[in-house]
């Protein structure tokens, strides 16, 4: 059980080297079993840098691969990357870390909240 978010991560290409990847791979990863895997269609690059999504993951920051991720992207500048754990936990959710707002992917967390009612009368 647990909940399940999709994570999303860009990062600027001058910090995407092999250790970065190898890490942002594991901690996305990590949970394949359960969450839908990273595809071609959840990973795009271009020449200023790359996004990675994956949905239906377990995103616990005690997750041994996801506290590498977290202190790998401390060494980043805030923004060079953006990391968004989108969940239904709203509003105790996450709030996105780092600050590449402007990322060729229009990348950003966005909240929508229903109200549901039905008629007394009916």
């Amino acid at each position: 059980m647990g909940i399940r978010s999709t994570v999303g991560l860009c990062v600027k290409k001058e910090h995407l080297n092999d250790k970065l990847r190898g890490i942002i791979a594991a901690a996305l990863c990590c949970d394949l079993m359960n969450a839908k895997p990273v595809s071609e269609d959840e990973v795009e690059e271009n020449e200023e840098g790359a996004i990675f999504v994956v949905e239906g993951l377990k995103w616990y920051e005690f997750n041994p691969e996801v506290s590498a991720l977290m202190s790998a992207l401390e060494a980043i500048p805030d923004e060079d990357y953006l990391l968004i754990d989108a969940c239904y936990e709203y509003p105790e959710s996450s709030d996105p870390v780092g600050d590449w707002k402007d990322n060729p992917w229009g990348m950003a967390k966005a909240v929508c909240v229903d109200v549901e009612w039905s008629s007394l009368e009916g």
